[in-house]
């Protein structure tokens, strides 16, 4: 889809823009209940299977049981945090004239990510490839770099790409300076 032809009156469920003079705001929800609920049910596999395996050679008294419950307990809550990241998360891109940022977190509770919107240069979605993960996300290029949006639905991430590409091409809120 190209950006003209991409229309901000009519963006997809999740995502919503607030227009006013002076800012404006992009909301893009991370929400997947399907994900979210496989997250959840993946940790408590995990972790059961984990604690089952670590008795079995805390009956030969090898493990300490308390090394068991803390690798436990930090293998939940990593799952238990992208789980309710994918319930309850959302992304928020606010430009108010020189302040830009990128919020990613549920709530107030995450990241804020600083940077200057007439400034931007180039925005671009990049393919990540590392030894163990594999995903796409949405760049902001300009005297530095914003990256984010690896929780969005590709529908989602490409939506978002174009608004930003569209609220780009429309008059700057600020002066470049």
């Amino acid at each position: 889809m190209a950006d003209r032809e991409f229309d901000l009156q009519s963006l997809p469920k999740g995502i919503s823009l607030e227009v006013t003079d002076q800012s404006w705001c992009l909301t893009a929800s991370t929400r997947s209940v399907v994900d979210g609920l496989l997250f959840g049910f993946v940790s408590l596999l995990l972790g059961l299977g984990v604690v089952f395996f670590l008795l079995l050679f805390r009956a030969d008294g090898k493990i300490s049981l308390l090394w068991v419950s803390l690798f436990v307990l930090a293998l939940l809550i990593t799952f238990a945090r992208m789980a309710v990241m994918r319930l309850l998360g959302k992304i928020v891109i606010t430009v108010e004239g020189h302040q830009s940022s990128v919020f990613t977190g549920i709530g107030s509770v995450g990241r804020r990510q600083q940077f200057h919107w007439a400034r931007t240069k180039w925005i671009h979605e990049e393919h990540v490839v590392k030894p163990k993960s594999n995903y796409y996300e949405i760049v902001l290029i300009g005297p530095s770099q914003v990256r984010f949006g690896r929780l969005l639905s590709k529908v989602q991430r490409h939506s978002v790409l174009h608004a930003l590409r569209q609220l780009q091409q429309m008059q700057p809120l600020g002066d470049g300076s």
